[in-house]
Order: structure tokens, then C-alpha cells, then sequence
């Protein structure tokens, strides 16, 4: 193959990584058409077939997977050789919503990657605390987590959840648990949603009645409860990420509670363009979350 077809490689990368071709319009700026043609040319051209569907979008074949795996680092390497040439003329203030537990428990410990890269940049983050109605005509950039059906707005998605418990090591060390143990430890809730009755349905076994419970209004206090002993915190692979990688919590059980079509999203504004510097950090954070696996 003399000529790499760089357009329709760049869209495969966006389709495979957001599993949806629409979204990979969105992000890429074209219309799903154009994403579709895209990836017919490249299909046809290889005489492989890379994408397949399924009950929630797109996968990708066993074929796909490998040039997809391949195609993200090349691009990734060549993303980084721009940016490395372009970074000292991104400059200015660039203000970020998100919630607070996704900023402390996710954000920040990676930030220094992000002002190392680019250090004109002056970060504002502001806490946004559910419900979230949209992108605010302040912000740059938010970061938000529920379903993507936000007004006004350019989506991305950064990462789909999976809700798991999670506890302070030094509840493991005395006992080996089983699911319906969990009863005799209290089980900590944020105050507008519960995942416990999904996930003990899930281990087939019912949440019991007399279960302790304490309510709190932000995700940190969940697990900075866990992480001080006091029960079981829901937590899920974004927010729990750094203490289970450090191993200030740990998870007892394997099972997971995936909620297809819920997570953190990305948005950016749609009828102004967005700044330098907030595409500079969406190319970023994409990456880490794409990296965090």
C-alpha cells in the first residue's frame, strides 16, 4: 500500500475507541455520513471487515481490534509530536466543570501531566454538583457523568462506568467474605441514586432489610468513609481508580454493575468554537481515560 489513507485510519481510530459512529462525528467535526463512507473506504480497501454491530453499537472484529490497537498508538505518537512542537503557544485561561469526586479522586492526581505539556495554561476547575443541566456559558469545558442528553452542547464520551464495592483492606484481613455478610456492615449511598439493590441482585441474593446505611451528599465522603473502615462504599472505575491502584481500597468481589449508556462525558460548546486551550485538554484527558483501563 503506497498511500495510507490517513482520513479514513483517523476516523477508525474515533469509531472504535467510542464504539459509535455518530459519536465519532461529533467529535471529529463531520457528519455520520461522511464517518460511515469513511470506513467503507477503508474496509475496501484492506478487504477486511473491522466493525461489527451489536445490541449496544459498534465492536470491533478480532481483525479490527489489531489495527485499531496499532492505529491508536501511531496516531497517539504523532498527536504528541504536534503538540510538543505547538504546546508553548497554547496559552490563556481555560475553565473546567466537573464534580468534586471526579476532580480529587481522578483529575488532579493526573493534572501534572496536562501542565507539564502545556504550562501557559492557567486551569480554573469549578465543582458541578448534579443534577447537571448542561455545559455552563462560563465554562471552556465540563466534565459531567449521567447520560449523554444534554442540550447545547458537543459530547464526547470520555468513559462508560461500572459500579463495584469497594472497602478498607482491614475489613479483608479478619474474614473472608461472602455476598451476604455484607449485612452486617454498613453501606454507604449518595442521596439521589442507589446501585446496592442492582448490585446484590446481580449476585442473586436480595439487599437486605436490615441493612445500616449512611447517606452522604458527595461521592468523596463515600470513600473516604470506605477508606477509613466504616463500611462498604459503591464505587466505580473512575473514582476508585487511584485508591485501588494504591491499595487504599480494595474490592472484595468481582462483580461489576455495568450501566450501558451512563458515565463521564465531555462537553465542549456547540454553537461557539472552542479554544485552544480546551481542545488541547479534551485531546488530553481523552487519552488518560483511553490509558486508565
Amino acid at each position: 500500500m503506497r498511500r495510507l489513507p490517513l482520513n479514513a485510519l483517523r476516523v477508525f481510530e474515533a469509531v472504535g475507541r467510542l464504539r459509535s459512529a455518530a459519536r465519532a462525528a461529533d467529535e471529529l467535526g463531520v457528519t455520520p455520513g461522511a464517518v460511515s463512507k469513511q470506513l467503507k473506504h477503508l474496509e475496501d480497501q484492506l478487504q477486511l471487515t473491522l466493525l461489527a454491530r451489536s445490541g449496544t453499537g459498534l465492536i470491533l472484529t478480532q481483525s479490527g481490534a489489531e489495527l485499531h490497537d496499532r492505529i491508536s498508538i501511531s496516531l497517539t505518537s504523532l498527536l504528541y509530536a504536534v503538540e510538543d512542537v505547538q504546546s508553548e503557544k497554547v496559552e490563556g485561561k481555560l475553565r473546567i466543570d466537573c464534580m468534586p469526586a471526579f476532580a480529587s479522586q481522578w483529575l488532579i492526581p493526573r493534572l501534572r501531566k496536562f501542565t507539564d505539556r502545556f504550562p501557559k495554561v492557567s486551569i480554573q476547575i469549578v465543582p458541578s454538583h448534579p443534577p447537571h443541566t448542561g455545559l455552563d456559558q462560563s465554562a471552556d469545558l465540563a466534565i459531567l457523568f449521567g447520560r449523554p442528553n444534554w442540550p447545547d452542547a458537543s459530547i464526547t464520551t470520555l468513559k462508560e462506568i461500572e459500579f463495584f464495592p469497594v472497602c478498607a483492606p482491614s475489613i479483608l484481613n479478619t474474614r473472608r467474605l461472602r455476598t451476604a455478610d455484607l449485612a452486617q456492615f454498613r453501606l454507604f449511598d449518595g442521596l439521589d441514586v442507589s446501585h446496592w439493590h442492582e448490585w446484590f441482585a446481580a449476585r442473586g441474593v436480595p439487599l437486605p432489610r436490615s441493612v445500616e446505611s449512611i447517606e452522604f451528599g458527595d461521592f468523596n465522603h463515600n470513600l473516604s468513609a470506605a477508606r477509613a473502615g466504616l463500611g462498604f462504599a459503591m464505587g466505580d472505575n473512575i473514582t476508585a481508580a487511584e485508591d485501588l491502584k494504591t491499595g487504599a481500597l480494595v474490592r472484595p468481589f468481582d462483580t461489576s454493575l455495568k450501566s450501558p449508556g451512563i458515565g463521564y462525558f465531555i462537553l465542549t460548546p456547540e454553537h461557539r468554537q472552542i479554544s485552544e486551550q480546551a481542545l488541547a485538554f479534551r485531546n488530553w484527558i481523552l487519552r488518560e481515560a483511553a490509558g486508565s483501563d
